[in-house]
């Protein structure tokens, strides 16, 4: 026994909390002051809506992986992108949802964010929220606390660069959806969408109260054990006297996990492909004279994962998923082509009689850890079970920690503990190097509700019988106050900031991984559904409420992971002609691709945020024009292009951009075309090709 605590510690030590992994010794400090906006404008229904790039330069470790992600990421397949809608009503109620292609939000942002656009805008605090996709193919180092800026990502510590970087774009993009406001019409809607996710953790979805007697090794069972709902908020604008579609603010539940843990490019994971097909066919379909935007966010997630197949190496299955691009694919565009549906199903729905209220309120969960006799734990912590890693990437260590000889029912301690069944005895151990100080605290409890669409953003990762279980006490404060509910009920995971999971507390008994990351213990969910419903009832009661405190203050441990290194260009010049390569039969699931090369710029200068590389085709070599498959075009803002640094040398770097699964016409010339990263370099063209 003596020897198997040894190995758990050394574990725990190596795992959860690295010792030798140090900081850098400096701190930053962000502080914000109680901010007021300009005043609201009252007259007719007006929105806008704007998309700006947050995708960054190499050099940046990947985010929500942990230690398994990439340290050094290189690149983009699919670009990160911040989408914003703003709208109004008549009585000057204007609200910013903005969606990031992120793996969570960041509290102290959202406040920095605020207090930015106060002189500028009529958007109070209250009225903005940071939506995500969570894909875990972003960025890391923007939390505002040191426990998910040490866990959250392949390398630790608060990332200032990467900080400012991403608020200041979704500044410009909130700044740029407020500045073309015009009048508007909107439309809510929902449709249910199966076969393209399943539940990771049905054995503990069927300890929940009433799924008692379901057979959790009944292999449909994962399919019908979602939540398949996706919910929208359609918006269309005047212009030339009609009413053209701007785009769509959408929620639907799946992890951002089909693109695996080991991919050294930044992506927005399978939301990339539903976000962009909608998009495109909006584009296509109305001729709208702006690119539509679709700001496509991720609801109760926390037990949902996207439908990969398992795969069989030889002959035997694993459930540990490697990367897939073309899988991904499939299941974003799955999901893409029911938004789609979705959308058009909403031409006749338009209106502008439309009514927003908001109701935030701000607390210290563990300093107020008590509501309605429901009690959290003051201490939070992770538990042993998040060793084990969520069920389609799981390590060894899971049979240790999640359902193995160790973590058995007759085994468990501290039931009757906050912490209920997490091993206390191995905590302790876990918090000598991630200690209750470290991790967040505060939360922006948030209701935004426009017209028959309510939207509850959540920084949790909410599980699917959680959500459920939120949205019915919800709806029995307007059943209470004799008030019409809310047709539609969207709750939106990983908003605002990041607590991590917010399981049942029957799911949190059988410490799977999910129940591991549920920081606050076994009364985590109860505790926010009382939260929610007792914000309901006041903004049933009172109308528009912000209870927030007057400033914030943050410090925070940090590294500089940045590219510093300055560009000594003497020449920018394309170094390996366009070459084709077929699929490679050792892959799982191969791709072709065309691949080019070229000197540019170092990292720190390389602006990837900014377009970089398209395919232009002719028929005679003269005349070039963008080449579109279909209505996708080929260029690094679709999915089949990817950019990435191959080598730094001498004050300059080499790229290359692959374009994947190339499909090309007959009797056509192609040719990559790469623009400039600054005024003084002209653009490249490659040779042509066929």
């Amino acid at each position: 026994m003596r020897l198997i605590n040894l190995l758990l510690f050394l574990c725990l030590c190596l795992g959860i909390g690295n010792p030798y992994e140090a900081y850098t010794q400096k701190r930053t400090s962000i502080e914000v002051k109680k901010i007021n906006p300009l005043p609201s404008l009252k007259g007719e229904l007006m929105a806008g809506a704007a998309s700006f790039d947050i995708t960054p330069p190499p050099g940046f470790a990947s985010g929500a992986r942990s230690k398994t992600g990439v340290k050094n990421m290189l690149g983009f397949r699919t670009r990160l992108k911040s989408r914003v809608f703003c709208i109004r009503d008549k009585e000057g109620t204007n609200v910013a949802i903005v969606q990031l292609d992120l793996a969570f939000g960041s509290l102290i942002m959202h406040h920095q964010i605020a207090e930015a656009i106060a002189d500028k805008t009529d958007i109070p605090i209250q009225n903005i929220v940071l939506t995500c996709t969570h894909t875990h193919s972003g960025p890391t180092g923007y939390c505002g606390n040191d426990f998910y800026n040490k866990q959250g990502g392949a390398k630790p510590g608060f990332e200032p660069t990467m900080y400012h970087f991403l608020k200041d774009q979704i500044i410009a993009a909130i700044l740029e959806a407020h500045a073309h406001m015009r009048p508007a019409k909107i439309a809510t809607g929902k449709i249910d969408i199966h076969g393209f996710t399943r539940n990771r953790a049905i054995s503990a979805y069927v300890r929940n109260e009433g799924k008692e007697d379901l057979n959790h090794k009944d292999p449909t069972l994962i399919f019908e054990a979602i939540n398949p709902t996706m919910y929208m908020l359609r918006v269309d604008v005047l212009e030339n006297d009609t009413y053209q579609p701007l785009g769509a603010f959408s929620t639907f539940s799946v992890h951002g996990t089909g693109i695996g843990d080991k991919v050294d490019v930044f992506n927005a994971d399978v939301f990339a492909y539903a976000q962009r097909d909608l998009e495109w066919q909006i584009k296509a379909e109305y001729n709208t004279p702006w690119d539509p935007v679709h700001a496509f966010c991720n609801g109760t997630e926390g037990d949902v994962a996207p439908n990969l197949p398992f795969y069989k190496p030889n002959g035997k299955e694993t459930k540990r998923v490697p990367v897939d691009w073309l899988a991904a694919r499939g299941i974003g565009q799955g999901i893409g082509q029911k938004a789609w549906e979705l959308f058009q199903s909403l031409d006749d729905q338009l209106k502008d009689d439309v009514k927003i209220q908001v109701a935030v309120r701000e607390i210290d969960i563990s300093e107020n850890n008590v509501i309605d006799d429901i009690k959290i734990c003051r201490k939070p912590t992770v538990g042993p079970a998040t060793m084990g890693g969520a069920y389609e990437n799981r390590s060894l260590l899971a049979y240790i920690f999640n359902d193995g000889t160790i973590q058995t029912e007759k085994k468990l301690v501290g039931k009757k503990r906050l912490h209920g069944e997490k091993r206390m005895f191995l905590n302790l151990m876990i918090r000598v190097f991630n200690p209750p100080r470290m991790y967040p605290r505060d939360v922006m409890f948030q209701l935004i509700q426009i017209d028959d669409f309510l939207l509850v953003p959540l920084p949790w990762e909410v599980t699917t019988t959680a959500g459920q279980r939120m949205a019915a006490k919800i709806t029995a404060a307007y059943q209470e106050n004799n008030k019409t509910v809310p047709k539609y009920i969207a709750i939106a995971s990983l908003s605002n900031d990041y607590l991590s999971y917010a399981t049942t507390p029957e799911e949190y008994s059988k410490q799977l991984y999910e129940g591991g990351q549920t920081i606050y213990g076994k009364n985590t969910t109860p505790y926010i559904t009382a939260q929610l419903y007792h914000l309901t009832n006041d903004l049933i009661q009172q109308g528009a409420l912000a209870e927030l405190p007057n400033e914030w203050k943050v410090n925070l441990k940090t590294n500089a992971y940045a590219p510093k290194e300055e560009s000594n260009l003497d020449q920018r010049k394309i170094t390996k002609d366009p070459a084709l390569f077929f699929p490679d039969t050792t892959k799982v699931v191969p791709e072709a691709y065309w691949k080019i090369s070229w000197v540019d710029v170092m990292p720190k200068d390389i602006q990837l945020h900014k377009p970089i590389v398209y395919i232009e085709k002719s028929s005679d070599k003269i005349n070039w024009s963008t080449f579109y498959t279909e209505i996708q075009p080929i260029t690094d803002e679709g999915y089949d292009i990817e950019v990435r640094l191959d080598k730094k040398e001498k004050g300059t770097s080499i790229y290359s951009a692959k374009w994947y699964n190339p499909e090309k016409e007959e009797n056509s010339f192609y040719r990559f075309v790469i623009l400039p990263r600054n005024e003084t370099q002209e653009i490249l063209y490659s040779t042509a090709f066929k």
